[in-house]
């Protein structure tokens, strides 16, 4: 009888062993949610019905998933741009931006890109970098002591966005920025507006726009009261 009993015992402890080997595990972008009962409830406008919830988990943050493998650590091959060093990134570099992505409307299409990390731009001051051929932003250290991230995140994303203008939409946003043009010796130069955004708005049209695409995802007011024809041009094209 004893024997018995011991075997039922070692039968049991090898059963309570083997459910806490499959125990799930959630990655740390992830939460775990426990099995439950659900009862038949209204959830945003939708009818649930009663069913049983599995254990399973859940992302932290909007498309965790997908975005934590946007992560890259190793360097852009052949990237010219000298004292310019790639490093991996942290966990709390990656959670701040897993926190920022889902809150950029989906025109901006992040998740068709790669991010790489690296200490800091051979341009002074500079936040971030798009490199357009290998289809990744790059993160420069001073980008997470930045306050405004999420115009900073949308200005590299514009850059993106450009290339994708009609020459008529083109030569609009360049009419309502207030470029010219000059003719001198036969050639056609672009001159810049006498009141740019920012400084580097002068650099050309490409600069400019993302500078007003960035003002335009951080604080779209702002924007409306400094041009609202710009505002009108970008929010038929990119509602937000």
């Amino acid at each position: 009888m004893l024997q018995n009993l011991s075997k039922l015992i070692a039968i049991f402890n090898c059963s309570i062993f083997s459910l806490n080997s499959y125990a799930l595990e959630c990655e740390w972008w992830q939460t775990k949610v426990k099995a439950a009962k659900i009862s038949q409830h209204e959830r945003e406008g939708y009818h649930v019905s009663k069913h049983p919830r599995k254990e399973h988990c859940r992302e932290r943050w909007k498309s965790a998933d997908h975005y934590i493998h946007q992560f890259k650590d190793d360097p852009i091959i052949g990237w010219n741009k000298k004292g310019e060093n790639f490093k991996k990134w942290n966990l709390s570099e990656m959670q701040t931006l897993l926190e920022l992505l889902p809150k950029l409307p989906a025109w901006v299409m992040l998740k068709d890109y790669s991010f790489r990390r690296a200490d800091k731009s051979i341009h002074q001051g500079n936040l971030a970098t798009s490199e357009l051929t290998k289809k990744t932003i790059i993160f420069y250290d001073n980008f997470f002591t930045y306050e405004d991230k999420l115009g900073a995140i949308g200005h590299e994303a514009s850059h993106f966005i450009f290339p994708s203008l009609t020459s008529k939409d083109v030569l609009e946003f360049s009419n309502l920025s207030g470029w010219d043009v000059e003719i001198k010796g036969g050639k056609v130069y672009a001159i810049p507006p006498k009141q740019p955004l920012k400084p580097d708005s002068v650099i050309n049209k490409e600069e400019d726009f993302t500078n007003y695409m960035e003002l335009y995802i951080s604080n779209p007011k702002k924007l409306k009261e400094r041009n609202p024809k710009i505002f009108d041009f970008l929010s038929k094209r990119y509602p937000r």
